[in-house]
């Protein structure tokens, strides 16, 4: 079984067959893409079926998160802490964001216009947080 380097120091062998998506993988022509492994196993009928599913799906997604400002606030506090600390491992950065306890006093120091619009639609639709015992 050859192995060979690719990219940054990631090995590979029998296992490009299972990680389909992994970069190094991308030109190999035994390893199919997402859209050529979907237009084998599905009809031009599902296909079609599935885009329309997809479409209706960003909508209700999009809908959702207008409906949702505080989303919208954290995600934005999120990806500016990740940039402007220029970290190295941005997943344990975002673990570590999202489960402090105090991050409603961070978003609030931050950006105390979209904390307050949060706060208003939260009391216009009769919602309180309730944090457990």
């Amino acid at each position: 079984m050859a192995i060979s380097r690719c990219g940054a120091g990631q090995l590979m062998e029998s296992e490009r067959l299972v990680k389909a998506t992994d970069g190094c993988a991308m030109g190999n022509p035994d390893i199919p893409t997402l859209k050529e492994a979907a237009t084998k196993v599905l009809s031009p009928e599902e296909l079609r079926l599935l885009r329309q599913n997809m479409t209706v799906e960003k909508l209700e997604h999009a809908k959702y998160l207008r409906a949702h400002p505080e989303i919208d606030a954290i995600m934005r506090y999120a990806v500016r802490k990740l940039i402007m600390e220029q970290v190295e491992d941005p997943v344990n950065v975002l673990l570590e964001f999202f489960s402090t306890a105090d991050l409603r006093a961070a978003l609030e120091e931050q950006h105390p216009e979209a904390e307050k619009r949060a706060a208003a639609l939260r009391e216009k639709r009769g919602l309180t947080i309730a944090f457990p015992p």
